[in-house]
């Protein structure tokens, strides 16, 4: 019964209640950004604010709560869990962690040198010669922050490319079988009105030449080549009709 299992994953940080009303609610804990969570029950609207809120548990601590999905303003605090778009959170958040804790030790070391300027000699001079030399270092790892930031970003256009692509690919194949299926049933129409003429036709021209003299009761064929023809008049009307 896995696939009927509801998940959400954390967009935004978000408060876990006890209880489903928002006001007065205690608070269980803070949801963090890419947390995953599984729904226990239906969304329900919590009518004294607006809000949707859902009861869910947390995966990674099995802690039980409810959570609004979304804000009044359009912030998304739960959006449908995606294995891919849950590893891409993941990922955007080692990155900006990283990219975090390299700007801190950029900035720390930038403070010690500052503090070490004035010293000359002695062992804090060799410091400061030392901490000078990681400098490159540093910077190399904030700039190898940057380009994964760039790769990350340049993978999630592709896949959102790959899925476009996709999707145009199987409407298009789907446009292909609709078109054929009427293409095929006006081929049928139109053949179906080709042997409808070709039966009228024939008599009505006979009875045109010879004025009804070859027949028993000229008047009566007469009638019967009319509604022949006006049969195959209103069946190619209709046929027209489907065409359009």
């Amino acid at each position: 019964l896995d696939q009927f299992v509801c998940r959400y994953t954390c967009a935004a940080v978000v408060s876990m209640t006890e209880t489903m009303a928002v006001k007065g609610g205690k608070q269980v804990r803070k949801l963090d950004i890419g947390e995953a969570v599984e729904g226990l029950e239906e969304p329900v609207r919590d009518e004294t604010v607006g809000l949707m809120r859902v009861k869910a548990k947390a995966q990674k601590d099995g802690q039980e709560g409810y959570v609004t999905l979304a804000g009044n303003q359009g912030t998304v605090y739960l959006e449908p869990y995606s294995a891919l778009a849950a590893c891409q959170r993941k990922v955007e958040r080692a990155v900006k962690e990283c990219s975090d804790s390299a700007r801190e030790a950029g900035k720390y070391l930038e403070q010690k040198i500052e503090e070490l300027k004035p010293v000359r000699t002695g062992p804090l001079a060799e410091t400061k010669a030392e901490l000078q030399k990681l400098k490159p270092r540093v910077s190399k790892i904030q700039t190898g922050n940057t380009d994964l930031k760039k790769k990350v970003v340049e993978s999630e256009r592709k896949h959102r490319e790959a899925i476009a692509a996709e999707r145009k690919k199987r409407q298009e194949a789907a446009d292909r079988k609709a078109a054929t299926t009427i293409l095929d049933e006006v081929s049928a129409l139109v053949s179906a009105q080709e042997e409808t003429v070709g039966k009228a036709l024939p008599p009505a021209d006979a009875m045109a030449e010879s004025r009804g003299a070859k027949e028993d009761d000229p008047l009566k064929a007469m009638d019967k080549a009319a509604a022949d023809l006006e049969a195959a008049v209103a069946s190619l009307a209709e046929a027209q009709a489907k065409i359009k």
